[in-house]
């Protein structure tokens, strides 16, 4: 579904992303993990063209997408959600996924029937009529979800998508995301600091450091990886 080779961005002498390839298959959820720092804020720029790159090259469903425009790619199948919290506060919790929507609908009844089906989806459908600010923290980070899914992606890039969540309500979260790939047709690349979230959802993990790619694989094979727990917690806790 989504093929990355060879991307590559510096800012001066800083190498942000630096020769990352991985791929992500259809219906499937992979996570991208690293220390603060580690380029995954860069990367997900770059995939969404908000950067530009350096080199390399980005594949969604076999086609280059490495020089579309932002917009161009969220109408060829790519959404995502953002680590802060980005409604329209004055707008119904209906109406921000309505207006998303809109973009790629066949007309307003598909429109509306798209945000009725995705508020469904994250359980927001008993608070479709509150105003966005009036929502609770955990129901703003599932209508961020909804949002990016009004636009039926292939692809979703979720971004910190549990910020600020524990206990019942990241399990919420954790139980909504498992059901993307199934229930809507579309990957998910998940962006996020929350192992737990991590290795519950992920089938693979990419794990960034100083803009590199250290380690890739299963995550039971990711949590054992020496580079890793280096990566996260320094030399001593490998070898100490």
């Amino acid at each position: 579904m989504l093929e990355v080779s060879n991307l590559r961005r510096s800012f001066g002498g800083v190498k942000a992303v630096d020769d990352v390839s991985f791929t992500v298959d259809k219906n499937s959820i992979v996570g991208v993990i690293g220390p603060n720092g580690a380029g995954k804020s860069t990367l997900v720029s770059l995939l969404m063209g908000n950067t530009k790159q350096m080199g390399g090259t980005i594949r969604l469903g076999g086609v280059d997408i490495s020089k579309y425009a932002p917009h161009r790619r969220v109408h060829v199948g790519l959404a995502r959600t953002f680590q802060e919290t980005r409604l329209f506060g004055d707008l119904s919790a209906r109406d921000n996924v309505l207006l998303a929507a809109t973009e790629h609908a066949r007309g307003v009844d598909d429109a509306l029937r798209q945000t009725d089906d995705c508020l469904e989806f994250v359980g927001l459908t008993g608070v479709a009529d509150t105003v966005a600010t009036k929502l609770n923290h955990l129901e703003q980070r599932l209508l961020m979800l909804a949002t990016g899914l009004a636009s039926g992606p292939r692809l979703i890039l979720l971004d910190e998508p549990a910020v600020g969540t524990a206990g019942h309500e990241l399990t919420r979260m954790i139980e909504t995301i498992e059901r993307i790939p199934r229930e809507r047709d579309c990957s998910v690349l998940l962006i996020d600091h929350n192992m737990r979230l991590v290795m519950s959802v992920c089938s693979h993990l990419i794990v960034l450091d100083f803009g590199k790619v250290i380690a890739s694989g299963e995550p039971a094979e990711i949590r054992a990886d020496p580079r890793v727990i280096e990566a996260y917690f320094g030399s001593e806790a490998v070898h100490g």
